[in-house]
């Protein structure tokens, strides 16, 4: 009889363990696509703030195009999201030709 209850808490236990290992594996994956996300604003306003002022330059358009598809994949599931990324670009490329 210990020997099926060690049995069962050991089941229990690896079982606890790997979902945790699968929680953090995507809380990983949010905190990447925040991370992502807060980059390509940054990177969005940086374009604008010269855009007002300077003029844009061509390492600014390329960084902040990288941005946007580099966040990409974080806006399929989120379709707000997706549709503010899609007005960023389209801006974007409105003010870098």
């Amino acid at each position: 009889m210990k020997k099926m209850i060690m049995l069962f808490s050991l089941l229990i236990a690896f079982s606890c363990e790997d979902k945790s290992s699968d929680e953090d594996k995507d809380d990983d994956k949010k905190v990447s696509c925040d991370e992502l996300e807060s980059n390509m604003w940054a990177e969005y306003n940086k374009l604008v703030g010269e855009y007002n002022s300077s003029g844009v330059t061509q390492a600014t358009c390329s960084s902040a195009k990288a941005a946007i598809e580099a966040v990409r994949p974080c806006s399929t599931s989120d379709p707000d999201f997706y549709n503010d990324l899609n007005d960023a670009s389209t801006l974007v490329n409105s003010m870098c030709s």
